[in-house]
């Protein structure tokens, strides 16, 4: 007679296979998600254009999509005679952003690096001491090509 897998490992067999799976979009999105968090995907704020790169992966992060369609831009206000406004012709100041947000940055960036380090330490748990290496190594591809192959549709 087969014995039933207890509860717990059944648990663990889940946890390891989605975490997996999951492991490389993980990344990929804690990686992304501290660029936006800086806004370091946008020329924006005096900041220069960023790499295609990190254009792409930002737009993939928010969009869906690497490169989406951009809805138009508003024009400038003008005031009646053809004068801008007096706000539109002065230049903002920049101003450094407040307490509050720049430790939400931080306590993100923590978060999203933790992520990363606690995926590839599981990543590496399970190429080191798994039994089945195909396995690992398939649903690593698995968690790759799955959403590639979702963009490309």
């Amino acid at each position: 007679m087969k014995s039933k897998l207890p509860f717990s490992a059944l648990v663990r067999k889940v946890h390891k296979y989605t975490g997996l799976f999951f492991a490389p979009a993980i990344i990929f999105f804690s990686i992304t998600g501290i660029l936006q968090v800086f806004g370091l995907h946008e020329a924006e704020g005096g900041r220069p254009q960023p790499p295609a790169i990190v254009a792409a992966s930002a737009s993939l992060h928010k969009h869906q999509a690497i490169f989406p369609a951009r809805p138009p831009r508003k024009p400038a206000a003008v005031a009646p005679g053809g004068a801008k406004p007096a706000e539109a012709t002065q230049e903002k100041e920049e101003k450094a952003p407040p307490l509050s947000r720049v430790l939400l940055q931080w306590f993100t960036t923590l978060m999203s690096a933790t992520l990363i380090a606690s995926s590839l330490s599981g990543v590496y748990l399970a190429l080191k001491f798994g039994r089945d290496r195909a396995v690992v190594i398939g649903l690593l591809v698995a968690g790759v090509a799955v959403p590639v192959g979702f963009l490309l549709l």
